[in-house]
């Protein structure tokens, strides 16, 4: 029950729809799975084994989606880290996963270094920035692979997603959901959150896919939909409403002060949002004024109440209803 089948089958049965598109860098299914079997290969000899845990400090890029695959594929748990955390507080989350082995992008390599120290179970970094003596360059390390992997045959049981927790009450806590919680999740986005949920769908990741936008992946994977990533790291509305329009993009997920945004944005009197099938919200409170004016701009909504630990499919307000 490996979720990570999840883009074998895709690539099987949809091998030149778009994957990923980053400014001018587009790739096909068939290209993402043999880079994400590449980065699976790579974790084999590097001596990360089944059920140990891959940590993902990255901001929101194609690269992150093949590393949360790749360790899925390989049977491992994948820890994805909210990028904007202080050093002391990722090393935390590293540290308590026990990871073996760290993906990051290239701005976080200097904060990497400075706690480097702190974590005795990290046996590899993997950066998308220049090697070092302590860390590997992730496109040389995808290069020297295969690009055949047979996905781990895994337990409905074992973790798949290390989600670590705010920490409003205390240190965070790592929540284990398994592959059998996100094969329910995926299940209940189709049915629930997007009943008309097609093949040629278009995610646009705009929140961290550490969180709810990242969860959110696994059923667009399973049907073969684009997944769209800013060049910028930044919030800014005035982009987002434009990829919204020249993506065509279906779903979504954004926090509730995401969404005012947009909708104070003079640009989406001027953006054409008619393809949105499903924009999905949560993680704080939706004023019922912001939920009124939003509706009146952007249509199918979908409130989600599930905390990170359910995951996410527990309890909504489907579009029906509101």
């Amino acid at each position: 029950m490996n979720i990570g089948t999840l883009l074998t089958s895709s690539a099987a049965s949809h091998p030149g729809n778009v994957a990923t598109v980053c400014g001018p860098r587009q790739v096909n299914y068939e290209q993402f799975n043999a880079r994400v079997n590449r980065l699976a290969n790579a974790l084999r000899r590097l001596g990360v084994q089944p059920r140990d845990h891959v940590a993902i400090l990255m901001v929101n890029c194609p690269q992150m989606l093949e590393v949360m695959f790749a360790a899925f594929k390989a049977g491992c748990g994948a820890v994805p880290i909210n990028w904007r955390l202080h050093p002391s507080e990722f090393a935390y989350i590293v540290a308590n996963a026990k990871a073996s082995a760290l993906f990051t992008t290239a701005g976080f390599d200097e904060q990497v270094s400075r706690v480097r120290g702190d974590l005795p179970d990290l046996q590899h970094v993997i950066t998308t920035g220049s090697a070092t003596a302590d860390r590997q360059n992730y496109d040389v390390l995808l290069a020297a692979e295969s690009d055949e992997f047979a996905d781990v045959d895994i337990s409905p049981d074992d973790v798949a997603w290390l989600f670590y927790t705010s920490g409003t009450t205390g240190v965070p806590k790592g929540a284990m959901l398994t592959h059998g919680n996100l094969w329910g999740m995926t299940n209940r986005f189709y049915s629930d959150i997007c009943p008309d949920f097609a093949d040629n769908e278009t995610v646009l990741h705009a929140a961290p896919l550490s969180h709810g936008s990242g969860l959110y992946a696994l059923p667009n994977v399973g049907r073969g939909a684009k997944h769209v990533f800013l060049e910028s790291s930044s919030f800014d509305p005035e982009l987002i409403l434009e990829t919204l329009q020249t993506q065509s993009v279906t779903n979504l997920f954004a926090a509730p002060a995401m969404i005012k945004r947009l909708v104070d944005c003079p640009a989406i009197d001027r953006t054409d949002v008619s393809a949105m099938k499903a924009l999905v919200y949560g993680g704080a409170p939706m004023m019922v004024e912001d939920l009124q004016q939003a509706m009146a701009k952007i249509p199918n909504m979908v409130q989600i109440y599930g905390l990170g630990e359910t995951p996410m499919t527990i309890t909504y307000l489907p579009q029906r209803d509101h």
